[in-house]
């Protein structure tokens, strides 16, 4: 006789959580299907990263406390633009200014169609050069915030001045296990 057939609760939560494993690494696998926005590391130290991002073509929208935001952007990649065209996923989402942006693909940087939707526009983002912290976890300002001053510590150590204009990255979607998403905050650094 097994274990199992005395506590069949117990085989069934064993499958559950192989169901769970197995789900949350096939979405944040994901993440790495979908492009990215390109930069340049000139230093790394562990989970904080100098880079330098060229101009970024973006669609923004205002930052609402609920799903509404990322909708309107989702909408637009969607069709939802003057072309009706489809647009790729890319990765990060980013939060900065009370905006959630969409990082627009290399084929649509050029010349990207108009919103639809008032509420969603077109933006560049300025060449920079930023320090960031990637760390894993949910999206919450406790760990935005967390993160965030790990980065001001580590900044302050090197002796690297900075923008006090963070933003935050996200590239998993919710249905990855909070152990397994990437997150980063960002400052820009002061030349």
């Amino acid at each position: 006789m097994s274990i199992f057939s005395n506590h069949p609760y117990l085989s069934l939560a064993i499958l559950g959580g192989a169901a769970v494993i197995l789900i949350s690494s096939c979405a944040s696998s994901s993440r790495h299907s979908y492009k990215s926005a390109p930069y340049q590391t000139s230093r790394s130290d562990g989970k904080f990263e100098i880079r330098e991002y060229p101009a970024t073509p973006v669609v923004q929208t205002a930052n609402d406390t609920d799903n509404s935001s990322f909708m309107r952007l989702f909408r637009y990649i969607g069709g939802a633009n003057e072309k009706q065209e489809k647009i790729s996923m890319t990765t990060p989402v980013l939060m900065q200014d009370g905006k959630m942006q969409f990082v627009l693909p290399e084929d649509k940087k050029a010349n990207p169609p108009a919103p639809s939707a008032d509420q969603v526009k077109l933006a560049t983002l300025p060449a920079r050069k930023v320090a960031v912290y990637q760390y894993s976890g949910s999206n919450s300002r406790s760990n935005e915030t967390a993160a965030l001053q790990k980065l001001k510590t580590w900044l302050a150590a090197q002796k690297l001045a900075y923008k006090d204009e963070p933003t935050v990255a996200y590239y998993d979607g919710p249905f990855t296990l909070p152990a397994m998403r990437r997150n980063e905050v960002m400052l820009p650094l002061t030349r």
